[in-house]
């Protein structure tokens, strides 16, 4: 945790991770969650606890830098309070200068396959950088570029990833499949589940516990794709 930070977010939908561990593994995960925000950079030889700690880890990690770019905002601003006002005028005549560039350039890049242009588009709400979203590794691909209504599968989707890589790495086997492995690709099949297949993040999670827990379906799993194929079984 960064200096200064005394505090973390914990997300409710992390009680369906919870609930779906047995009473001693959701136990060594919550110390191993205290002991991740203390810097004492724990480890675990539990499964169960190394998958489950996947996205928590990830939000974490996300929340920790929205924390430091408030911090560093606020730090600026401290430093700017003390300036000349007539240098602070200028610097809001420049900063009305840049937004309107900025918004120039938003509606201009916003242009979509067609040439159609938006009243109120902006870089974040085009098409064209979600289509290229579809076609990036997923390694590559951070929160920030999915769209929000993305994100649940995404996380689900990359815990997987995270999860098989590092199966495949500790059995001694070749993880460059699983490296040029495409977000379109691996995001889909756990969309399709959750909203043709009505399955819950619960039952997903359930089973990819106990997949990558499994000597025998995590050398078989090796794809959220062969995921969903195999999930009734």
């Amino acid at each position: 945790m960064a200096e200064g930070k005394k505090s973390f977010v914990a997300y409710s939908d992390w009680g369906e991770v919870f609930e779906s561990l047995p009473d001693e593994t959701a136990g060594k995960l919550i110390k191993h969650i205290f002991n991740y925000v203390n810097d004492e950079n724990p480890t675990s030889d539990d499964p169960l606890v190394k998958t489950a700690f996947i996205p928590i880890r990830q939000a974490l990690k996300r929340d920790l830098a929205h924390w430091e770019k408030v911090r560093q905002t606020r730090s600026e601003s401290g430093r700017q309070g003390g300036r000349p006002k007539k240098q602070t005028k200028a610097k809001k005549a420049n900063g009305s200068s840049e937004k309107q560039t900025k918004a120039k350039k938003a509606v201009n890049d916003s242009v979509n396959v067609n040439g159609n242009v938006s009243d109120n588009a902006s870089v974040n709400d085009s098409p064209l950088i979600k289509d290229q979203t579809q076609y990036k590794k997923m390694s590559e691909v951070s929160p920030s570029d999915v769209p929000e209504d993305e994100l649940t599968y995404f996380q689900i989707a990359k815990a997987m990833y995270d999860a098989i890589e590092r199966n495949i790495a500790n059995a001694g086997g070749s993880v460059q499949r699983v490296q040029t492995a495409i977000y379109g690709n691996w995001v889909k099949p756990i969309r399709l589940m959750m909203t043709k297949d009505k399955v819950s993040r619960l039952e997903i999670n359930k089973a990819a516990l106990f997949a990558f827990s499994d000597p025998f379906w995590r050398s078989n799993i090796l794809s959220t794709q062969k995921f969903r194929e195999k999930f009734n079984k």
